[in-house]
C-alpha cells in the first residue's frame, strides 16, 4: 500500500527461459506520459531482464493507465509453453518509502505457429510477434 503516493520508480527484474524467447525488448507503456527508461538490460544467455522506469522531471502525475511497459519477443517455438517470472529485485518505490510492492504475478505463456485459435484459459495466449503486457499490482 502506498497511501496515495505516486511511484517515483517502477523496477522490473525478470526470469525467462532463453531456449524459448529471443529477441527481447520493451516499449515503455503509458502509465506515465514521458518517461524516462533508466535500466533496460537482457541478459539473453541467463535469461534475466532488469528494466526501470521513472516519471520525467517535474511530470508530477501518472496518467491513469496500469501499463507501464510492454515486453515484446520472439519465440523460438521449441517448446509450446513457458513462463516469465518476477525476480526479487523487482520494486515499486515512492519518494518517502523503498518498496510499496506487495506481490507479482508471473505469467505462463502458451505458444503457437501460424495464427490457429486457441481456446481461452486463464493463463496468457501469446502468437509470436504480438505484444504481452506482464500484470504488476502495487
Amino acid at each position: 500500500e502506498n497511501s496515495g503516493q505516486k511511484p517515483s520508480l517502477i523496477q522490473m527484474e525478470l526470469a525467462y527461459d532463453p531456449s524459448v524467447i529471443s529477441n527481447v525488448s520493451f516499449i515503455p507503456g503509458s502509465f506515465y506520459q514521458n518517461p524516462d527508461v533508466l535500466l533496460t538490460t537482457v541478459n539473453a544467455r541467463n535469461g534475466r531482464i532488469s528494466y526501470a522506469i521513472a516519471p520525467s522531471k517535474g511530470q508530477e502525475d501518472t496518467t491513469g493507465s496500469n501499463v507501464v511497459t510492454t515486453l515484446m519477443f520472439t519465440p523460438r517455438l521449441t517448446t509450446r509453453q513457458t513462463t516469465i517470472s518476477f525476480m526479487p529485485k523487482t520494486l515499486v518505490q515512492t519518494e518517502e518509502t523503498k518498496n510499496t510492492l506487495k506481490t507479482t504475478f508471473g505469467a505462463t505463456i502458451k505458444l503457437q505457429s501460424g495464427f490457429e485459435p486457441v481456446p481461452a484459459s486463464p493463463s496468457a495466449i501469446i502468437q509470436p510477434e504480438v505484444p504481452y503486457q506482464l500484470p504488476t499490482a502495487f
